[in-house]
């Protein structure tokens, strides 16, 4: 039965990919099985990477100002395009043709085969791509099918001027020998990828196992990979969510302060009215000797009248703060909500082609099983079958098929 080759853009979550947290689509009893080829902090790649360039660099910096204290820092803040680093996910089979155990938890012959080819590709990956610095590299056996994730650093060379060595992917691939871009579908990532994927086919030959041709195309992702898609729609869906109550909580703001308005609006026409009825208690008079108009005004009332003006005057700051405050509020109701149906539009299109898939490759019924939430029933069901299984089981078993899983990749 041929077999597909999905070779794609992951999302670069180390510390997924390394276990130190677990999602619900892991099996944590297999988490062993996982091999680390290589586990190093970005900061530790970086330094290696670029630690040399960036020291020469600032040797030759007259002025303090001009030089680089993180190179880093300064490719997260980037608006040129780079990203800190880049993960590609390699995976042999899907989880109908390739699952990773059998009905009896035993690793299966087809996980073999796929698990000598990534074993391998992850083996020889960095001495065949120089430029592409590998800093994180696992392969999972803890899910449905097995599949590597390597995370790598693009180091380019041959600058004249700023760095001498810095993070370019296109660059990079054309330091390996890549040729340049000619168009967006067929730019340096693509015939790179082509190039990894002829060498991971000639490798399953080596194997007797045969390739289809696909896996080149998103659609054709398979369904472990497309889980961690709606994963990250989930948590698309959850952040959209965040952003509405947000946006809820500003419109209450909103209309509390056009409460207060109205209630400053009519304390102030109150206010006008007992001015009014004040200004009744003025009397005007002349003096007989300069002739000069001046007014008598009650103690009383001259206290009120001033106690006015001072209200007068921090009713209309507030003003002046409340208008400010209610443009800028919407502006960034209006900016959140732009950002909110971009998202949902990317949301929307990307559960779209997981449907298609899902729904030409006739896998409806397993996303179903996989979607529907069970019931306090099932979920015990299935926990008092596990741990029966489990207690049947050798309790070497484990131990066994590591042994034999480190024994094939050596």
């Amino acid at each position: 039965m041929a077999k597909t080759i999905s070779f794609c853009q992951g999302k670069g979550n180390i510390n997924h990919n390394n276990r130190k947290f677990v999602t619900p689509n892991v099996d944590k009893d297999r988490i062993p099985w996982d091999v680390k080829y290589v586990t190093e902090s970005v900061e530790e790649a970086y330094e290696k990477c670029f630690g040399q360039a960036l020291e020469e660099y600032n040797s030759k910096q007259k002025r303090e100002d001009r030089k680089k204290k993180s190179y880093l820092e300064e490719i997260k803040k980037s608006k040129n395009g780079e990203h800190v680093f880049y993960e590609d996910i390699v995976q042999i089979g899907t989880m109908n043709d390739t699952p990773v155990i059998d009905e009896n938890g035993e690793l299966t012959e087809e996980a073999m085969k796929a698990i000598e080819v990534l074993d391998e590709y992850a083996k020889s990956f960095q001495e065949r791509n120089p430029n592409l610095y590998l800093f994180n590299c696992v392969l999972h056996l803890d899910e449905k099918t097995p599949h590597l994730h390597l995370d790598y650093i693009p180091v380019a060379e041959g600058y004249s001027k700023g760095l001498s060595r810095r993070n370019s992917i296109s660059k990079a691939l054309q330091c390996m020998g890549i040729p340049k871009a000619v168009s967006k579908k067929e730019n340096e990532e693509s015939l790179w990828k082509n190039r990894e994927r002829e060498y991971i086919k000639e490798l399953c030959s080596e194997r007797g196992i045969e390739i289809e041709e696909l896996g080149i195309k998103r659609e054709n992702y398979s369904l472990p990979e497309y889980r961690e898609a709606m994963a990250a729609v989930d948590e698309l869906k959850a952040e959209a969510e965040t952003i509405e109550e947000s946006v809820n909580d500003t419109k209450k703001r909103l209309e509390d302060y056009a409460e207060k308005e109205k209630l400053l609006h009519k304390a102030a026409k109150k206010a006008d009215k007992e001015m009014q009825d004040l200004c009744k208690d003025v009397t005007s008079h002349t003096s007989l000797l300069s002739g000069t108009e001046y007014v008598k005004v009650p103690k009383g009332t001259w206290d009120k009248i001033m106690e006015y003006c001072r209200q007068g005057l921090i009713a209309e700051k507030w003003n002046a703060l409340f208008e400010d405050t209610i443009g800028k509020v919407r502006n960034a109701l209006e900016e959140k909500a732009q950002a909110l149906t971009n998202k949902l539009m990317e949301v929307e299109a990307e559960l779209d082609k997981v449907f298609r898939f899902i729904k030409d490759q006739g896998m409806m019924s397993q996303y179903e099983e996989y979607a529907r939430p069970k019931t306090m029933k099932e979920k015990l069901d299935i926990a008092k079958e596990k741990a029966k299984e489990l207690s049947e089981k050798n309790k070497n078993r484990n131990g066994n098929i590591l042994k034999k899983i480190t024994d094939k990749s050596r």
